[in-house]
């Protein structure tokens, strides 16, 4: 089935034919520059945009022509969104998005879930975060973060990271000694607002850490810890965690 993609101008969409499967990358579109005002006497500037959307529902391998594709909106700048929800990836292809996010200045929105990267693309992905400023949405659930040097590398960089709004790392098999590590950079990281934590293993140790978190965080806003083998310690750890903290919004424990 055919890729939508949404276009905040045009319709005007290109369809890649380079799988027999059609995918779609969108076509630029024009929008006013608006940095700067405008000389007397000289027509404003149009900047184009692109998104790269090739989502798929199940795992489905992003083919060696539709890859060489988006390294060429890569190479044009400019790329706004890039959606590739299990394309599986692997290290080695998330390294080289890695490699263009380290100098990318207009890339906000990156969805990586269900791509099997492991800690060869992770610890890129954290010099990512103390580099990038403008990637404010990041979505890696469903990737191996189960090794102790991926979590403590990635906490790293979210410790240090000024620009991240929304972090999805749902479902990549993170125990109790991760949820320290991520919650631990929680403490320090006053930019991100929610955190999707839920379906991995943290237990009550995990979510003690948690707790901690909450009791000296006053930025987040959002935090999913659904299916995390939370029991009543834990739960309890959570809650009375809330009484000093003054940010929470919205906490998901189903």
């Amino acid at each position: 089935m055919e890729e939508v993609v949404e276009n905040n101008a045009t319709k005007s969409d290109q369809v890649v034919e380079a799988e027999k499967q059609p995918e779609v990358i969108t076509a630029p579109t024009s929008t006013p520059e608006t940095c700067a005002p405008t000389p007397e006497g000289e027509k404003q500037t149009q900047q184009e945009y692109f998104k790269i959307i090739l989502n798929r529902d199940v795992e489905t391998p992003l083919k060696a022509g539709m890859w060489n594709h988006v390294l060429e909106k890569f190479n044009l700048g400019n790329l706004v969104s890039l959606q590739l929800k299990n394309r599986m990836l692997g290290d080695e292809r998330v390294s080289k998005i890695a490699d263009f996010l380290m100098e990318n200045n207009t890339l906000a929105n990156v969805n990586l879930i269900g791509n099997n990267i492991s800690f060869l693309a992770i610890e890129k992905l954290s010099k990512v975060l103390e580099k990038n400023q403008t990637l404010a949405n990041l979505q890696l659930a469903q990737n191996y973060f189960n090794e102790k040097r991926s979590i403590k590398c990635f906490a790293s960089g979210l410790k240090r990271n000024t620009s991240l709004y929304f972090l999805n790392l749902a479902h990549c098999m993170i125990d109790c000694k991760g949820a320290k590590y991520i919650a631990k950079a929680c403490k320090s990281n006053k930019h991100l607002k929610t955190l999707f934590f839920g379906q991995n293993c943290i237990g009550d140790e995990g979510a003690a850490s948690m707790a901690r978190m909450l009791a000296r965080n006053n930025s987040l806003k959002g935090l999913h810890l659904g299916d995390n083998d939370i029991g009543q310690n834990g739960a309890d750890a959570i809650f009375e965690s809330l009484e000093s903290n003054k940010s929470l919004e919205s906490l998901n424990m189903d």
